[in-house]
């Protein structure tokens, strides 16, 4: 699992890498897909969802089991985060190049990123890495 940066789940030291093992006292043991513990997690702002989270290399030790309680939040989501990195060039001119992590695609990531890269630009940026790690590299549209 991974965690919106400056989410409640981030906040509470919950960490890439970590196994969600329960939501609300329903073990995940057994498998759920996805979305099914998604819709588990959500629920209305100001309210609180319990989960159990594995954080060690061996699942069946219940000292890497902890329990930690969620508040709901309106958490907005955005796909694009950016650094600019100062740097020397071989021959000594002092340049920059942006950083831009697309995390997810989105509706919104495209002009997201045109916007990240503008800003960059003004800012005198001239070369880019795009870091697609971790990325699922799929977005669905629903029409029912």
């Amino acid at each position: 699992m991974s965690c919106v940066d400056g989410s409640p789940a981030a906040r509470a030291g919950i960490h890439e890498g970590d196994e969600l093992v329960e939501i609300n006292v329903r073990s995940l043991m057994h498998g759920v897909d996805t979305e099914a513990a998604v819709q588990k997690l959500r629920g209305r702002v100001g309210t609180t969802v319990t989960v159990k989270v594995h954080s060690g290399n061996d699942l069946g030790s219940d000292a890497s089991i902890r329990e930690v309680k969620l508040p709901q939040e309106f958490i907005k989501v955005s796909p694009i985060s950016t650094a600019t990195i100062p740097h020397r060039t071989p021959d000594g001119h002092l340049t920059k190049t942006g950083y831009v992590k697309l995390s997810a695609f989105s509706q919104t990531a495209a002009a997201d990123m045109e916007n990240a890269i503008k800003e960059m630009k003004s800012q005198g940026v001239h070369s880019y890495i795009l870091d697609l790690r971790n990325n699922p590299g799929l977005l669905l549209l629903w029409q029912g």
